[in-house]
């Protein structure tokens, strides 16, 4: 798979994806519960996989556990999945305290806010989630680069998820 085949199937399931009834809080909840389970990383078939099982149900988890996360060292050479859990527990939590205050109800955060510990949020749905973090990998590396899953990929593209406009 090439990044341009990850950003088609983004694009493919933009209806779908903008139509769900879950929140993008909940939808990394599911993430992390799924990748946990899996330290011995997915392939690019399987990630898709596993956004298709991320869409769907609620996972429950101690998000009160996360408050001490912060945002990811994605420069961490040592332990990747860590940082990649890391960086998925450091967004859940900031989208717990954004809900809480009520600052996802606000007029206009699509053009940017600060989380109530000062990091900066662009994409609040799933699907601009995914769709703007499949257009950071094609600006970063290409379309016709193979789609990489490793840790220290998805790190990179989770977060983006967050930041990348």
């Amino acid at each position: 798979m090439k990044n341009k085949d990850y950003r088609e199937y983004i694009e493919n399931r933009s209806d779908q994806l903008m139509g769900i009834d879950i929140s993008l809080k909940q939808f990394l909840v599911n993430v992390l519960n799924i990748l946990e389970k899996n330290e011995h990383g997915i392939n690019p078939d399987e990630f898709t996989l596993m956004i298709e099982r991320s869409l769907n149900g609620s996972s429950d988890i101690a998000i009160e556990t996360f408050k001490d996360c912060s945002p990811p060292n994605l420069f961490e050479t040592e332990n990747k999945i860590s940082v990649f859990l890391e960086t998925i527990k450091f967004q859940i939590y900031e989208l717990h305290q954004m809900e809480i205050e009520g600052i996802l109800k606000k007029d206009f955060i699509e053009f940017g806010i600060d989380s109530p510990r000062g990091h900066r949020w662009y994409n609040f749905n799933v699907y601009s989630y995914l769709e703007c973090s499949s257009g950071w990998l094609i600006d970063y590396s290409g379309e016709e680069a193979t789609f990489s899953t490793d840790w220290d990929d998805l790190s990179n593209m989770f977060e983006m998820g967050r930041l990348y406009e």
